[in-house]
């Protein structure tokens, strides 16, 4: 696995946070739906590959305990991926 493979919530925070600092949000304020999940989902996307290059399957693992409040942007994120590719494209295990 390569390093993209591995995202902490502290890279994703601090993505967040320069794209905040560079303006890419004209001003609004940063909220975590839906700035934090669809940097989540981005960064999904991209392990995923770009145009012609996109893999078969991505295996993603959400660490952490369920009902920590630090988690739950991850999950909203990974709730909210069958509704941006389609159901039939998206399998959760658990």
């Amino acid at each position: 696995m390569a390093q993209k493979n591995n995202y902490t919530t502290g890279r994703i925070y601090h993505e967040v946070i320069s794209k905040e600092r560079r303006g890419d949000y004209l001003g609004g304020t940063v909220q975590v739906v839906p700035h934090i999940t669809d940097e989540i989902k981005r960064c999904i996307r991209k392990v995923a590959g770009g145009k012609g290059a996109e893999k078969d399957i991505v295996i993603v693992e959400v660490g952490g305990t369920v009902g920590d409040i630090e988690s739950l942007p991850f999950l909203e994120a990974i709730r909210q991926i069958p509704f941006d590719i389609g159901r039939t494209m998206f399998f959760i295990f658990t």
